[in-house]
C-alpha cells in the first residue's frame, strides 16, 4: 500500500511538471506571436518621437541607392535539334543561364544575365530593393501609429459651395393609396 501511495505522489508531481512546463511554453508563444504582431520594436508613445523616427526612415530611404524588384533564377533549355546532346535522354540540357524576372506595367520581362558583374549586380541591387521594402512597412507601421495618436478635429470642417448647394434629404410622407 506504501508502496501504492508513492507511485501516486510521483505520478501527481509529475503532472504537476506537465502543467508547469505547458503553461511556460504558452506564454512563450504569446510572447513570439506579440514580437511578430509588433514587428520586434517599441514603438514611442509620444507624437515628436514618432515624427523624429519617420524623418529617421525617410531619411534611410533617400539614402539606400540604386534597386530594382525581380528574382533571379537558373535555367536550363533544349534547343530542339534532334543530333544537339541535349535531345540525349537525361541530358541536363543547355545551360544553365541566368535570368532576370521582373514586371514593368503588370507584364513579365525577362533579362539574360550572362556576365558575372550582371549578376552580382542584380544581386545587390534586389537586395537592396529588398530593404526598401523594409523601410516601407517600418513607414507605414511610424504613420499608423502617429494616426492613432493624434487629436480627432473638434471642429466641422467646412464645406465647398458644391456641397452647400446639395438639397437636403426630402422627408415628405407617401400618400397612402
Amino acid at each position: 500500500m506504501k508502496r501504492i501511495n508513492a507511485l501516486r505522489a510521483t505520478f501527481q508531481g509529475a503532472c504537476d511538471i506537465k502543467v508547469e512546463v505547458g503553461q511556460f511554453f504558452f506564454f512563450v508563444a504569446l510572447i513570439c506571436m506579440y514580437i511578430l504582431h509588433t514587428g520586434g520594436t517599441n514603438m514611442p508613445d509620444s507624437v515628436p518621437a514618432l515624427e523624429q523616427q519617420r524623418r529617421q526612415i525617410l531619411e534611410q530611404i533617400a539614402n539606400l541607392g540604386d534597386f530594382r524588384s525581380g528574382s533571379i533564377s537558373s535555367v536550363t533549355t533544349r534547343c530542339g535539334k534532334p543530333t544537339c546532346h541535349c535531345a540525349r535522354p537525361k541530358d541536363p540540357g543547355h545551360g544553365p543561364a541566368l535570368r532576370l524576372t521582373y514586371k514593368v506595367k503588370g507584364k513579365s520581362r525577362i533579362e539574360t544575365l550572362s556576365a558575372p558583374g550582371a549578376l552580382h549586380k542584380a544581386q545587390q541591387e534586389i537586395a537592396v530593393f529588398r530593404q526598401f521594402q523594409q523601410q516601407v512597412q517600418s513607414l507605414i507601421e511610424v504613420n499608423a501609429a502617429l494616426c492613432r495618436l493624434r487629436p480627432v478635429s473638434s471642429r466641422e470642417p467646412e464645406q465647398t459651395p458644391q456641397e452647400k448647394k446639395r438639397r437636403k434629404p426630402f422627408n415628405r410622407k407617401s400618400r397612402g393609396k
